[in-house]
């Protein structure tokens, strides 16, 4: 029996976090579990849902959605592609609709920064009060700015998918499906 490495871990614990019925399979119904479980109506709902159908033609366009469902092995499997480097592309558009549709939840003053203190309202009202959780930001921030971009979290994106150390930033990810 093979060990699951670090990335594998990341990718199964998003992958049960997202699967909120535990069928199994990711569906688009999970998703609109996420998105009317945390946002009301105004424009951060909207574009969360663009974010979320954005990622949902890319899993189809990656050839992931199998009739509607995503299932647990595919997820994996093309994130080991990633992490061998067998796929031409190490940013595929379903990695990086992950990471904004978080930073959409996140840059509530929609002035394309976010900062300490709306990453910890980010974490917070998703329950996670976890000091090593709100101490990710600082590993998020490459450039030590004080502020996290979208393009940081589409770096932290790949990482996430992809990045055979275990110390990589997890919280920022996973918490976009918990409310």
């Amino acid at each position: 029996m093979t060990a699951v490495g670090a990335y594998q871990q990341r990718v199964l614990e998003l992958f049960d976090t997202i699967d909120a019925d535990l069928d199994g399979a990711i569906t688009w119904d999970d998703f609109q579990r996420v998105i009317d479980r945390q946002l009301g109506a105004g424009p951060q709902r909207r574009l969360v849902e663009e974010e979320f159908d954005g990622l949902w033609a890319a899993l189809r366009d990656a050839g992931l959605d199998h009739g509607g469902r995503v299932f647990r092995g595919e997820l994996l499997a093309d994130a080991d592609r990633r992490a061998a480097g067998s796929t031409p592309d190490p940013a595929p558009e379903h990695v990086t609709r992950f990471a904004c549709a978080a930073y959409c939840l996140m840059d509530t003053g929609r002035d394309g920064r976010v900062g300490k203190a709306q990453f910890r309202q980010y974490l917070k009202a998703r329950s996670i009060t976890d000091p090593a959780a709100v101490e990710e930001f600082d590993r998020l921030d490459r450039s030590g700015a004080g502020f996290l971009t979208r393009d940081d979290l589409r770096a932290a994106g790949r990482r996430f998918f992809a990045d055979p150390n275990p110390g990589v930033p997890r919280k920022w990810l996973t918490a976009l499906f918990f409310a």
